[in-house]
């Protein structure tokens, strides 16, 4: 199942699906990403390297699966830039404070142009 899930998210390097849980209860999978060893990270704003420190979890919803709703779980490490301070690094799967990811927001914004709000929230289980 990781191996499915790393190729339907096609997360860039350093990062790669740690592991997946799928939780029948809830109706959903957990997909776990990591960052590959000790990749140095990029400040969002002037995209000077360096190492990352500490972890923050996040969330983002993505495509269902077979069914289930499917979350993508990182933990993202903030970095210290030299000349912005202390700052939270961006994924390559989502946009800023997003909580979905890019290619579930494009799908919702696009049936959106065609659609009603309505049916579309109903048709992704958003509310």
């Amino acid at each position: 199942m990781d191996d499915f899930f790393g190729a339907a998210l096609d997360l860039p390097r350093p990062w790669k699906v740690q592991r997946v849980d799928l939780l029948e209860e809830q109706r959903h999978f957990e997909v776990h990403a990591t960052r590959s060893g000790r990749a140095r990270l990029a400040c969002p704003t002037c995209g000077e390297s360096g190492p990352g420190y500490d972890s923050r979890p996040r969330r983002w919803r993505h495509f269902d699966a077979c069914g289930y709703q499917t979350w993508l779980l990182c933990n993202v490490p903030p970095m210290k830039c030299s000349e912005h301070g202390v700052v939270q690094v961006t994924v390559p799967w989502a946009e800023g404070r997003s909580r979905f990811t890019a290619p579930f927001e494009c799908v919702v914004i696009d049936w959106l142009h065609g659609a009603p709000l309505a049916p579309v929230a109903r048709m992704m289980r958003l509310s």
